[in-house]
C-alpha cells in the first residue's frame, strides 16, 4: 500500500503528537534563548561602555561581534577544579541546574509560533503557541521561585564562609522580591481574568496595554524583577568589592561559564515575561512577524535594564530590603485591592475588553 505524505498530514500529525510538540517547542526556545542571550551580552557591554564614554568591545571580530565566542573558548579551556572543601555533587550540579531551570521558565511563555507561516501552502492555518494551558503564569514562576535554592545550594556546597553567606545574602534578596512580584502579576490576572500568557496577551489585543492599565503594576514588577534577575542595583549577589563574586566566587571555567549563562537565559526569560503582562507580547504590526514582535520588546526592555544598570549604584542590603517590604509590598498589595475597580471603569470606556 502506498503512503502518500502531504504537508497538512505533517502539520496535523506535529499538532496532536505531544512529545514531538514539546521537542519542536524545545528546539525553538533553544534558538531563540541562545540568539537572545547573545545579543543580550553584546548590547550591555557595547550600550554600557558608550554610556561611560568607552567603546567596549572592538578587535575581535567587525564591531567586535566575534569576543563573545573568544570569551566562551577561553572559560571553556581553562582549568576545571573543585575546592578542596565542597560537596562534589552538588557543587558540580548547580551550575547544570542554573541553566536548566532558567531555560524551563521560557518554555512557558507564548512565541505565537505560526506553522501556516512557514508553510505557506498549508490547507488551514494551525497557529502553534509554545505554551497554551491555564497555569502558564504560574509554572514561569514556579521556576523562577526555584533560584534561591539553587542558589542557597550553590553557595554552601563550594566549603567556603565567603560563598555562604553570599549564598544567604542572594536568597534572602529573592525570596524578598518573589512577594511584590506576585502581588503585581496578580493586578494582571484580575484585568485579563486569567493565568494563562496566551489568554492575557491576547486580551490586550483588544485593549489598552496593562503597562498602562495597570502602572503601579508596571513599575512595582519592573524594580523587582530587577532584584529577581540579580542585577544593578540590586546585585548583591556579586557585590565585587565586598564578596568577590557572591555565591559563585569558587566557580571557574566552565561552572562558571554556565552560571553567567544562566543568568542572562533568565534575564530574557523575564523581559519576555514583562513583555507578555505588560506590553502586549507578539501583538504589533503586521508587516512583522509577531515572533519577531516579542524578540524585539525583549531586547529592548533587556537594553532598559542595561541603562538602569550604567544609570543607578549598588544599594546597602538593609536599603535592598527596606524598599522590597516597605515600599513595594504595600504599594503592590494596595494595587491589587484597586484592580476591580479600575477594570470596571476601563470596561465602561471601552479601555479593557
Amino acid at each position: 500500500m502506498n503512503t502518500q505524505i502531504t504537508l497538512t498530514g505533517i502539520i496535523v500529525f506535529i499538532e496532536r503528537n505531544v512529545y514531538l510538540r514539546f521537542l519542536l517547542v524545545a528546539i525553538v526556545a533553544f534558538i531563540i534563548v541562545s540568539i537572545g542571550s547573545l545579543i543580550e551580552l553584546y548590547i550591555e557591554r557595547k550600550f554600557w561602555a558608550r554610556i561611560m564614554s568607552r567603546y567596549g568591545p572592538t578587535e575581535v571580530g567587525k564591531f567586535g561581534t566575534l569576543q563573545l565566542i573568544a570569551d566562551a573558548v577561553k572559560f571553556l579551556v581553562k582549568e576545571d577544579f573543585s575546592p578542596a572543601a565542597a560537596d562534589k555533587t552538588i557543587y558540580n550540579l548547580v551550575p547544570v541546574f542554573s541553566v536548566t531551570v532558567s531555560f524551563a521558565s521560557l518554555l512557558a511563555i507564548p512565541f505565537d509560533y505560526t506553522v501556516a507561516s512557514l508553510f505557506p501552502s498549508s490547507l488551514h492555518p494551525l497557529t502553534f503557541v509554545a505554551s497554551n494551558f491555564d497555569p502558564s503564569l504560574l509554572v514561569a514562576f514556579g521556576f523562577f521561585a526555584l533560584e534561591p535554592l539553587i542558589v542557597l545550594f550553590g553557595g554552601w556546597a563550594a566549603g567556603g564562609k565567603y560563598t555562604l553567606i553570599g549564598g544567604f545574602r542572594s536568597a534572602a534578596q529573592l525570596i524578598s522580591y518573589e512577594i511584590p512580584l506576585v502581588l503585581s502579576f496578580l493586578s494582571v490576572v484580575v484585568l485579563a481574568q486569567s493565568l494563562n500568557l496566551f489568554q492575557i496577551i491576547q486580551t490586550q489585543a483588544h485593549s489598552w496595554p496593562f503597562a498602562v492599565l495597570a502602572f503601579p503594576a508596571f513599575i512595582t514588577f519592573t524594580v523587582a524583577l530587577l532584584a529577581e534577575l540579580e542585577r544593578t542595583p540590586f546585585d548583591l549577589t556579586e557585590a565585587d568589592t565586598e564578596l568577590v563574586s557572591g555565591w559563585n566566587t569558587e566557580y571557574g571555567g566552565t561552572k562558571f561559564l554556565l552560571v553567567y549563562l544562566s543568568e542572562y537565559i533568565r534575564a530574557f526569560a523575564g523581559s519576555a515575561i514583562l513583555v507578555s503582562l505588560f506590553l502586549g507580547g507578539w501583538l504589533g504590526p503586521a508587516p512583522i512577524p509577531p515572533l519577531i514582535w516579542l524578540f524585539l520588546k525583549t531586547i529592548i526592555v533587556f537594553t532598559v535594564l542595561v541603562w538602569i544598570r550604567a544609570a543607578y549604584p549598588r544599594v546597602r542590603i538593609d536599603q535592598m530590603l527596606a524598599l522590597g517590604w516597605r515600599i513595594l509590598i504595600p504599594v503592590s498589595a494596595v494595587w491589587l485591592i484597586l484592580t476591580p475597580f479600575v477594570a470596571h471603569v476601563a470596561m465602561m470606556h471601552g479601555a479593557l475588553a
